[in-house]
């Protein structure tokens, strides 16, 4: 019976990038306020969610929440209002601002920061898929960056 309700309640207005705690616990019946609060606090942490496999990576997200979970909307606020964004130019890693990272499709300003941080601390990135190294940065992420990510050659001494 949840599952059928939950089918019907999930439908294209349950956005799980951009609901907050309790209304994701009024419209997904079954999930429960305490896994709703694990998976914003996630997503706080982590930044948008790009498909239901993301949210094996929530803790506190039992399998049935998961199960229920995974018929939302997973598309990002971003790609919704902002859909020309996706023939924006590329953003170079190495100079570009927190302010410029958090535009890109799935990073978000924590993200951003964290990759600022990276670069300073680290040193400069070699390739976009070098993001994978920072914690929480998922594979999906650095993929769905595509052509919006890239890394400009160092200067020659």
């Amino acid at each position: 019976m949840t599952l059928v309700l939950l089918s019907f309640a999930l439908g294209a207005g349950f956005r799980i990038n951009e609901v907050t705690a309790s209304q994701c616990d009024q419209q997904a019946p079954g999930v429960g306020l305490e896994a709703c609060e694990a998976l914003t606090a996630w997503r706080e942490e982590h930044g948008e969610l790009e498909s239901a496999e993301d949210l094996a990576d929530v803790p506190g997200l039992g399998e049935a929440s998961r199960r229920l979970l995974a018929r939302a909307d997973f598309a990002s606020a971003r790609e919704r209002i902002w859909p020309e964004q996706k023939a924006a130019e590329p953003v170079d890693l190495n100079t570009a601002s927190v302010a410029t990272l958090a535009d890109l499709p799935g990073i978000g300003a924590a993200k951003a920061a964290d990759i600022v941080r990276f670069r300073d601390e680290i040193g400069p990135f070699a390739s976009c898929d070098e993001l994978a190294r920072l914690p929480g940065m998922g594979r999906a992420t650095v993929a769905g960056l595509g052509e919006r990510c890239t890394v400009a050659a160092p200067a020659s001494p």
